[in-house]
């Protein structure tokens, strides 16, 4: 029988209001790298910055995209 594990209340925001800002994502032996789509709002950054140490998954690093 598999048992499902709730995730953080920090990566449900995460997946709730930042994961659609997402450009792309590198997966790393030491964590992800994100990156955030040029037009990311500021409050979603703000947000992101606060909560990442919290998440479920550990983010190694984060851009904002130029393009």
């Amino acid at each position: 029988m598999d048992i499902m594990t709730i995730p953080q209340k920090e990566t449900l925001i995460y997946f709730k209001k930042i994961d659609k800002w997402v450009s792309a994502v590198e997966y790393t032996e030491d964590g992800v790298i994100l990156t955030f789509d040029k037009n990311t709002p500021n409050e979603t950054i703000l947000l992101f910055e606060k909560i990442k140490d919290k998440l479920d998954f550990k983010v190694k690093e984060y851009t904002i995209s130029s393009i």
